[in-house]
């Protein structure tokens, strides 16, 4: 089992799985636990406090009451970018930076498919299975 809030747990894991698989181990089935998103609980999930915020990393107490302790606790993007900073790999800034650029390339991508034509439908099964040579 491994704890799904802990990117750095999680890389470390699955880095040795894909390369055991690579070797001709496997398949591997990976158990991980953590808290979801509290908006993500009961029959209609929502997004509570509105788009995420990189923001409520450094202060969860600015974030709706109902995600301040996930926030806090639980959230893998807040852990991992608040150790990256407390350990000196990287700043505040410089996170912000990477995530005005995620954010941007998110949007460019978004306007890209929904710019472009609808699909046919036979060619709802491409690319389900992989085809050809496989490592």
């Amino acid at each position: 089992m491994v704890d799904g809030s802990d990117v750095r747990q999680v890389g470390e894991l699955l880095a040795g799985l894909v390369g055991r698989a690579r070797e001709g181990e496997g398949p591997f089935f990976i158990e991980s636990r953590l808290d979801r998103w509290p908006g993500n609980r009961g029959q209609f999930p929502q997004l509570i406090g509105g788009p995420y915020q990189l923001a409520w990393t450094w202060d969860p107490g600015t974030a709706d009451a109902r995600l301040q302790d996930w926030l806090a606790d639980s959230d893998p993007v807040s852990l991992l970018c608040r150790s990256l900073v407390e350990e000196g790999a990287l700043t505040r800034e410089e996170i912000e930076e990477v995530d005005a650029i995620a954010r941007r390339e998110a949007e460019e991508a978004r306007e890209f498919a929904l710019s472009s034509p609808m699909p046919s439908p036979e060619s709802a099964m491409d690319y389900i299975f992989a085809q050809g040579e496989t490592r």
